[in-house]
């Protein structure tokens, strides 16, 4: 827009653009054509604003009384938020999605682990329930603590070959 129309644009809107400065808009505005259509456009928004001016002498129409009490409730009510929205935001939304995935984890880890082959017993449980061949090994326990005990380590060794 034409740097002339700009600065005069809201004295001709208003109406009190006059003399030589008028027929001077008229014409730049006549060359631009471009202008023209944001002025046109112009002038009807500020035809809606003329709705606006009271006539001389009278007063603004007064609200009923509990007018801004029941327009505040509204906003308050329109401002509330249900519980379930909080779920929907992205933050929230990922750490629910990162908790399930983890849950489903959890329950398929645990689900097939006890589908699995039945669990085995403990080597020195298999030694006690069912006492391996004597022609593998010769286990000999006597009164000395510290060589049964080595006599039982090499028997649990030498079974679990």
């Amino acid at each position: 827009m034409n740097g002339f129309i700009k600065e005069h644009l809201e004295e001709y809107l208003s109406g009190r653009l006059g003399g030589e400065r008028l027929k001077q808009f008229e014409r730049r505005r006549q060359q631009d054509p471009r202008s023209a259509a944001e002025l046109a456009a112009m002038a009807d928004n500020a035809s809606l604003f003329e709705a606006f001016n009271l006539p001389k002498g009278e007063l603004p129409p007064v609200p009923d009384a509990g007018f801004y009490a029941r327009v505040r409730r509204q906003i308050d009510k329109e401002q509330r938020t249900p519980f379930w929205e909080v779920f929907l935001e992205p933050f929230i939304l990922r750490r629910v999605a990162v908790a399930a995935c983890v849950w489903l984890f959890a329950v398929g880890t645990v689900t097939l682990y006890r589908g699995g082959p039945p669990r085995q017993n403990h080597m020195a449980e298999s030694i006690l329930t069912a006492p391996p061949a004597v022609a593998d090994y010769y286990v000999r326990l006597g009164s000395d603590l510290d060589m049964n005990r080595d006599t039982m380590l090499s028997a649990v060794l030498v079974s679990s070959r």
